[in-house]
């Protein structure tokens, strides 16, 4: 690698303000002009107080990284595929205090491996399946209850199915076979394939493929095999469902036919919330995200089209939010890449011009309106990458259907606080970004090419605001919090066991935004806090364990 850092410093006017931005080249991972960049393991995680990511090196091939922010302190982890080849490291996820992923070698194929962040330390968990063909289906790994889950094959007449590990070769091992059939004489045939995996308190909910009707049903377990199994959906057990959300209490989702139901967990009831479109063939699939108190998500009522719809458990609260395409053709909102920024929801949405463009809602007709338009007219653009960063909104936007035209944009959620953000300028188009950023030192990490040096990792400082970093608080009493950053769900662990924790959640001026109560028959040292609908920010939380306490912060992204 290069020792020269390259950093670049730009000031741009905005609304009568400065905003001043720094630019900086992490590394030259790949030196010269080549890209370093492997769009198949693109993905950037804090560990440690490390940021790891899947870079290409010359003769290495794509192999996990790591970096401390510096050009000396950026390194490859591990050459786990040797001759060259990429090992494709991926999934990474923070688990037991160590950073869990799946990577291929020349003689497993693709399977589970953990590192401490050294190379020694660096290793395969174990061969889930004891061939070339590869063990881990799963496009993630979920922590639970001290474990962590995963979709695996072992043998092919188990087929795709429920996998769990400790971080031990022996602890990892099959949950449930959710199809259990074993005599078929026919292999890689009865594949449950679990997905959509999602803890609320002691129970971790996930979708299986039901092989008799073919449908994708709604499954729970308690960490055992005993306790893994279907939810029933009564009368409408076998009509295909789509992705699922946790919210109030409730599971929601959609089936085949645009009919939205809602599992109350407590009691155990599945419900038919609202028909929002009494023929049968409609398209179910769909995405959510919660706001304000409701919940909101993508459907089609055979009248309006797809388009933005909101609920709130209730029938008559749930309702179409703005016919954004007036008539049947829908403006397809995209829900999945949504993001929720000063109590108003931003997404991407087509309107009758044809095209393409950044939307936000506010939850009302009249407040749901187009808020960026990259290109005029009919041709639309794209938009990926939304993030939160010192108050304000980043986003990553493209003239449609150019894909190497991605470039920064940023906004405090006004029109005049809306400008082009780049060490180029927006007409330069030999300059390119990847749609997908994480925080990491006080700063916007993602790859881009700036420079003559091909694509590598970059980082975008704000200086015009303080730094929002809180020097992490040691561990006391033997209180461990993780992952962190956090999104979703964090684990608290102690090295003594413990019956009950009480663990209240508050912002950096002090206002109290959840509090957890946990009880638990036997004890235990680890316990599950749900973090969703925490907007993005630094917290501090305080936990208290039957006697012991600590105060810790938490970075929620």
């Amino acid at each position: 690698m290069k020792p020269l850092i390259t950093t670049l410093m730009l000031c741009l006017a905005c609304a009568g303000t400065q905003a001043q931005y720094k630019f900086t080249r992490i590394a030259d991972v790949n030196p010269g002009s080549p890209d370093s960049h492997y769009p198949d393991g693109a993905e950037l995680v804090v560990y440690n107080d490390k940021l790891f990511f899947t870079a290409f090196l010359q003769g290495k091939g794509a192999e996990p990284f790591y970096t401390d922010g510096t050009e000396p302190g950026t390194a490859i982890l591990k050459d786990i595929y040797k001759g060259g080849l990429p090992s494709i490291a991926s999934s990474y996820t923070n688990f037991d205090g160590l950073l869990f992923f799946k990577a291929r070698d020349s003689a497993c194929g693709t399977e589970l491996w953990r590192t401490d962040g050294t190379e020694s330390g660096t290793f395969m968990v174990r061969d889930v399946f004891p061939t070339l063909y590869n063990g881990i289906r799963s496009p993630g790994f979920t922590p639970f209850k001290g474990k962590m889950y995963f979709a695996g094959i072992g043998d092919p007449y188990t087929g795709i199915e429920l996998w769990e590990t400790d971080g031990t070769y022996s602890g990892t091992r099959l949950t449930k076979d959710l199809v259990d059939y074993h005599s078929h004489p026919v292999p890689f045939t009865f594949d449950s394939n679990p997905a959509n995996f999602a803890v609320q308190g002691n129970k971790m909910y996930f979708t299986a493929l039901d092989t008799l009707s073919w449908a994708i049903v709604l499954y729970e377990t308690d960490g055992t095999t005993a306790g893994t199994a279907r939810i029933s959906t009564g009368t409408a057990a076998n009509i295909p469902m789509s992705s699922f959300h946790i919210f109030n209490g409730g599971i929601y989702y959609t089936k085949q036919g645009g009919e939205l139901w809602m599992y109350e967990i407590a009691t155990g009831n599945n419900a038919l919330v609202k028909d929002i479109d009494p023929r049968s063939n409609t398209g179910f699939n769909t995405n959510y995200i919660a706001m304000n108190s409701k919940l909101y998500f993508t459907a089609n009522d055979s009248v309006n089209g797809s388009e933005l719809w909101v609920t709130d458990g209730t029938a008559a609260g749930t309702k179409l939010v703005k016919d954004i395409y007036p008539g049947t053709a829908g403006s397809f909102p995209g829900i999945a890449g949504s993001l929720v920024f000063n109590n108003k929801l931003y997404f991407r949405a087509t309107d009758t011009a044809n095209n393409s463009e950044l939307w936000v809602s506010d939850g009302t007709d009249t407040g749901t309106r187009k808020f960026f338009e990259l290109v005029a007219g009919n041709e639309g653009s794209k938009f990926e990458g939304l993030i939160t960063y010192k108050d304000k909104l980043y986003f990553a936007a493209a003239p449609a259907p150019s894909t190497n035209k991605w470039q920064w944009f940023a906004t405090d959620g006004t029109t005049a606080g809306t400008q082009f953000v780049s060490p180029h300028p927006q007409s330069d188009t030999n300059y390119y970004i990847t749609p997908m950023a994480v925080l990491f030192n006080d700063a916007m990490h993602f790859f881009a090419r700036y420079d003559t040096t091909g694509i590598e990792l970059w980082s975008l400082e704000d200086t015009s605001t303080p730094p929002t970093h809180i020097a992490a608080t040691p561990a006391a009493n033997g209180i461990t919090l993780y992952p962190n950053p956090a999104s979703g769900y964090c684990t608290i662990k102690t090295t003594a066991m413990h019956y009950n924790a009480i663990v209240n959640i508050t912002d950096i001026t002090g206002r109290l935004v959840k509090t957890n109560k946990i009880q638990s028959q036997k004890p235990s040292n680890t316990f599950l806090v749900e973090l969703n609908g925490i907007p993005p920010g630094i917290y501090i939380v305080n936990m208290q364990l039957d006697d012991k306490r600590s105060t810790q912060r938490l970075v929620i992204q």
